[in-house]
């Protein structure tokens, strides 16, 4: 699928979804899955999504309608973002947050608790900011993989966030009550002892 038509995609339809009969049995599970972007455009070693399909992405305004269209409609306690990482392009990721904010504040009774796959992003491409604005749009957890302690494990990997940066992005989300769900690889092929210590 081209990104042009994976653009023009229509809202997934959850009408024959009983929301009801999943509250009753866990309200964990009552959730709506939802895409905004397909593949990625990160490399790391250990994954294959970027050899399955090329990066893909609706536009952000669009898809944060789409977020609350489907909110006030089907009013689950969750919306989970089935994206590899919701941050892949920061020009649309931004226009989602800020479009989810402001209809947010427009219409608070259908406010979204999201849940996303998030990368960590060096200090030159993120700022404040967009954690401010991922609050106000109803990010409740981010699934950040950071795989490991270690710098060189992680560069390797392909990732070479710095210890400042990964800490700086974890006081961040404390500070606007983002909670975090850190992804971590223990026995990383090329990972000493004194690299997992």
């Amino acid at each position: 699928v081209s990104n042009e038509l994976f653009q023009t995609l229509p809202p997934p339809d959850y009408s024959d979804v009983d929301f009801e009969r999943f509250k009753e049995l866990s309200p964990k599970h009552n959730r709506i899955f939802l895409i905004g972007t397909r593949g990625c455009v990160f490399d790391c070693s250990f994954c294959n999504v970027p050899a399955l399909m090329k990066y893909r992405f609706k536009d952000g305004k669009k898809f944060a309608y789409e977020v609350h269209t489907l909110q006030k409609q089907y009013n689950p306690d969750w919306i989970e973002f089935a994206d590899s990482l919701i941050n892949g392009s920061l020009k649309q990721y931004r226009e989602m947050i800020a479009e989810l904010s402001r209809l947010n504040f427009e219409h608070p009774e259908h406010k979204s608790k999201i849940v996303a796959f998030y990368r960590i992003r060096p200090f030159s491409q993120v700022d404040e900011n967009d954690f401010k604005l991922m609050a106000e749009a109803g990010f409740y957890r981010l699934k950040i993989g950071v795989e490991s302690g270690s710098f060189e494990v992680r560069k390797h990997i392909g990732k070479t966030e710095t210890d400042e940066e990964i800490m700086w992005t974890f006081e961040m989300c404390r500070k606007y009550g983002i909670k975090i769900n850190l992804l971590i690889i223990v026995g990383y092929p090329t990972e000493t002892k004194a690299d997992f210590e």
